[in-house]
C-alpha cells in the first residue's frame, strides 16, 4: 500500500489540476424549501491550470486501503475544501475551455455540491487509470469523472445514486434496415480500442464481427464508407459523433452503464450526505439546469428522490463509522437469512396477501441463488427497518426509503412502484382532477389526512373546487362508497387500490396519471457495504434474466414494477 501511495503522489505532482471557475452561470434562485439549503458562498479564484493529457503508462492496480476510522466529511469540513477528481478528456462531462477553465457537466455538478456544502472546490485531473487510486490514496474525496457504476469497482469504492443514464448504444446509417439490437448478430460492428462494446454485446448474447479503431471518428467513417454495419459505443459519444441525415442511433440501447459519483467505500455518512444533496438539487431544478446547459435538445431524465423530513445541513452529519460483521459472513457460515416485513397472517385482505406473496417469492428467489435458508420473522411487519437497525433481522422488505431513516439502515435499489392514484367508475368521464368540478372524492387509511390535503391542492392547481373530500377507514370502504355513488372518485395509494381495480375491471378503472411516485425497496444494515452490494446485484440478476417479471406476474399483476437499474461488470469477488 505504501508503494501505491508513493507512486500516486509522484503522478499527482505531475498531473494535478485545480479550479472552480463555473462553466455556466450558476442559477441565482434558491428553492423555497430543500433538505440541504444552499448557503451564500463565494468560491476562491482559479489557480493556473495546465492540461495533462492522459497517457497509457503503467500504473499500480488499486488495492483496498485500511478501513477508514472517520468519515471523509471530517476532512472536508476541517479544510473547508472539497477535492473532486475529474476527467478532462471526456466532453461534455469534463474538459478545458479556451481560457483554461475546467468546464463540463461533471464540473458543474461538483460546483453545485461544494456550494451546497459551503466549502471551496478543488478540481483535480484523473484518468481511467488513476481515478480509483487517487480516491483510495486520499488525493480526492469524490470522483465525478464520467464514471460508470460497475460491479467490480464496488470491491474498492462506493457509488452515489446514478446521475446520468449512459450506456452502450448502436449507430447505423440513416437508410439501414436495422431497427433493433438483435439484428446486429453476425454483422460487422466497429468499436473503439479499449471500449467495453464487446462486453456489452456479449452480455446481450450477440456474436458479431468486431473491428477496433483507435478513435471513434475512424469507426464512424468506416460505417459511412460501408466497411461496418454499425458502430457500438456509449450513447453520449455516439450523440457527439453522429452525422445529421447520414447516421442514426437505435432507440434500444445495447446495455446500461449509468454514471455515478465515486466515494470511499464504507463511508455511509458521506454517501448519505452526497445522495441527499443530489435529491435537493433535483427538487430545486438545479440538476435539470446543468443537464440542459450541456445536453441541449435532449430530454432531462431526472433522478428518483426520497421523502425528506430531515433538517440537517452537511456540517451536521455524523463522522464516525462502525463496522459490524457483514451478513455475508454469517450466510457463508450456513446461518439463515433473517427477514422482517411480512405479517405471516391469513386474515389480510386479498391485495395485502398478494403483495406479501410477491415479497416472499422475491426474497426466496434471492436466497435460492445464494444457497441459504430463509427465516421470516413474525411480528415484524409494522416497522421492519427497526428490526434491521437493532440487529434482529438481516433484511427488511417492503420499505419505502426516507431520509429520516437513513442513519439507521441502508436502502437497496427500489423495485416496486407505488404512489397516489385515482380510481373512478369506468362509465364516468373523469380523467383527473380537472374533470371533478363540484365532485366528491374519498380518501382512506392512515394517510387519509395527508391525501385530503394533496387532493385539495391538486384540484386547486387544476382550477376546480371539489364538493367534498371524505375520509374512510380503509380502501375497501372508500371503494364501496364509490360503487354506491356516494363518491365520484377515490384517491390514495396504488398498492391498496390495485386489487379492487383488478377484481372488478368492468366497473372500476385507474385514471392514467400517478400523482406521486415512490419506490419500495429492501433495507440492509447501515454499514454493511458487502451485503448491500449482494442484495442489489442479485435483484439486478433477477431482472436481467426475467425471473423478476415472472414473479411479479404470478403474484401481483395489478401493480407496476419499477425499472431496476442494472450495473455491468464482474461480481465474483463478493460471493463464493
Amino acid at each position: 500500500m505504501r508503494a501505491l501511495i508513493k507512486t500516486t503522489t509522484i503522478l499527482l505532482a505531475i498531473s494535478i489540476l485545480a479550479g472552480c471557475q463555473p462553466g455556466m452561470p450558476a442559477p441565482t434562485d434558491t428553492p423555497a424549501a430543500t433538505a440541504t439549503p444552499l448557503p451564500t458562498f463565494t468560491p476562491s479564484p482559479d489557480p493556473p491550470v495546465t492540461l495533462v493529457p492522459p497517457t497509457l503508462v503503467p500504473y499500480p492496480t488499486p488495492e483496498p486501503t485500511t478501513l477508514p476510522a472517520v468519515s471523509r466529511i471530517r476532512r472536508i469540513l476541517d479544510d473547508s475544501t472539497l477535492r473532486v477528481g475529474i476527467k478532462l478528456n471526456a466532453p461534455p462531462f469534463g474538459t478545458l475551455d479556451r481560457n483554461g477553465n475546467i468546464v463540463g457537466y461533471d464540473a458543474d455538478i461538483a460546483r453545485a455540491l461544494s456550494e451546497s456544502w459551503g466549502v471551496q472546490l478543488q478540481l483535480i485531473q484523473v484518468t481511467g487509470q488513476t481515478a480509483i487510486a487517487y480516491l483510495l490514496g486520499g488525493q480526492v474525496d469524490l470522483l465525478i469523472a464520467a464514471m460508470p457504476h460497475r460491479r467490480e469497482s464496488e470491491a474498492l469504492i462506493d457509488f452515489s445514486q446514478s446521475y446520468f443514464p449512459d450506456g452502450p448504444a448502436a449507430m447505423v446509417t440513416a437508410e439501414s434496415e436495422i431497427r433493433e439490437i438483435g439484428q446486429l448478430a453476425g454483422r460487422r460492428v466497429a468499436v473503439v480500442t479499449g471500449s467495453r462494446a464487446e462486453e456489452a454485446l456479449s452480455a446481450r448474447g450477440l456474436s458479431a464481427s468486431l473491428t477496433a479503431y483507435e478513435i471513434l471518428d475512424d469507426a464512424v467513417a468506416a460505417l459511412v464508407a460501408g466497411a461496418a454495419t454499425a458502430v457500438v459505443d456509449t450513447l453520449v459519444n455516439l450523440r457527439n459523433a453522429s452525422v445529421p441525415g447520414v447516421t442514426r442511433i437505435l432507440d434500444e440501447q445495447v446495455g446500461s452503464a449509468p454514471l455515478a459519483i465515486g466515494l470511499p467505500r464504507y463511508d455511509v455518512n458521506l454517501r448519505n450526505a452526497l445522495n441527499r444533496t443530489l435529491h435537493a438539487l433535483e427538487r430545486s431544478g438545479r440538476l435539470k439546469e446543468i443537464h440542459d446547459a450541456w445536453f441541449s435538445g435532449y430530454s432531462y431524465p431526472g433522478i428518483v428522490v426520497w421523502e425528506d423530513a430531515d433538517p440537517r445541513n452537511f456540517a451536521d452529519y455524523p463522522t464516525d463509522i462502525n463496522y459490524p460483521e457483514s451478513v455475508v459472513a454469517r450466510l457463508t457460515r450456513g446461518e439463515p437469512l433473517r427477514v422482517a416485513g411480512l405479517s405471516l397472517a391469513e386474515e389480510l385482505g386479498e391485495g395485502e396477501q398478494r403483495l406479501e406473496a410477491f415479497y416472499r417469492a422475491l426474497v426466496e428467489a434471492m436466497a435460492a441463488r445464494w444457497g441459504v435458508s430463509v427465516e421470516f420473522l413474525p411480528g415484524s411487519r409494522d416497522n421492519p427497518a427497526a428490526w434491521v437497525a437493532d440487529g434482529r433481522a438481516d433484511l427488511a422488505i417492503g420499505v419505502e426509503p426516507r431520509w429520516e431513516g437513513a442513519d439507521a439502515v441502508s436502502y437497496g435499489q427500489a423495485f416496486l412502484l407505488h404512489g397516489n392514484r385515482m380510481v373512478v367508475l369506468k362509465d364516468k368521464p373523469f380523467g383527473g382532477f380537472g374533470d371533478l368540478r363540484s365532485k366528491r372524492v374519498g380518501v382512506f387509511g392512515p394517510a387519509a389526512a395527508e391525501d385530503e390535503t394533496l387532493a385539495l391542492e391538486l384540484a386547486e392547481s387544476a382550477r376546480v373546487r371539489l364538493a367534498s373530500v371524505s375520509q374512510y377507514e380503509n380502501a375497501g370502504a372508500a371503494i364501496s362508497a364509490l360503487k354506491n355513488n356516494n363518491e365520484d372518485a377515490v384517491f390514495g395509494d396504488s398498492l391498496a387500490l390495485g386489487p379492487f381495480v383488478e377484481a372488478d375491471p368492468d366497473t372500476l378503472s385507474f385514471t392514467e396519471r400517478f400523482y406521486s411516485r415512490r419506490g419500495m425497496a429492501f433495507a440492509t444494515p447501515r454499514s454493511d457495504a458487502d451485503f448491500r452490494s449482494l442484495v442489489n446485484f442479485t435483484l439486478q440478476d433477477l431482472v436481467s434474466d426475467g425471473a423478476y417479471d415472472r414473479l411479479y406476474e404470478e403474484t401481483l399483476g395489478w401493480a407496476e414494477p419499477l425499472p431496476v437499474e442494472v450495473w455491468p461488470g464482474d461480481d465474483n469477488w463478493l460471493w463464493p
